[in-house]
């Protein structure tokens, strides 16, 4: 019974190497394409990819920015924009992720995309 215990209790610790990046390996964000549809004050459809090291690259209106960040701790995601002009805090369902955005001006709003067919 203690052996059990002892490895019950081991797989449920957190390895030391666990970092963000794992997590995103771990469920597939990273190297991802999703798509919002018309979205928040812009009213845009919006791509960002989701590239390695944190890098978020953003595309609306015929222009393609790589001025985004994000990090992901399991099945939450979090992103900024432009040095935080605007700021999201998300969770991923599956082929959808849904959360909450606002930016500098103080407007608040719902973000839903979807993941895109599209591969990097």
């Amino acid at each position: 019974m203690r052996i059990i215990t002892a490895l019950v209790i081991g797989l449920t610790l957190p390895a030391a190497a666990d970092d963000l990046t794992a997590s995103a390996t771990d469920l597939g964000l990273e190297g991802t394409v999703w798509v919002s549809r018309g979205e928040g004050p812009v009213r845009k459809d919006i791509t960002y990819e989701f590239e390695p090291d944190g890098v978020l690259v953003f595309s609306y209106g015929g222009a393609t920015y790589r001025t985004g960040k994000w990090e992901q701790d399991g099945d939450r995601v979090y992103f900024e924009l432009n040095q935080k002009y605007r700021e999201c805090r998300a969770t991923i369902h599956g082929d959808r992720i849904e959360g909450r955005s606002w930016n500098k001006p103080g407007l608040q709003w719902t973000t839903v995309m979807v993941r895109s067919a599209k591969k990097k």
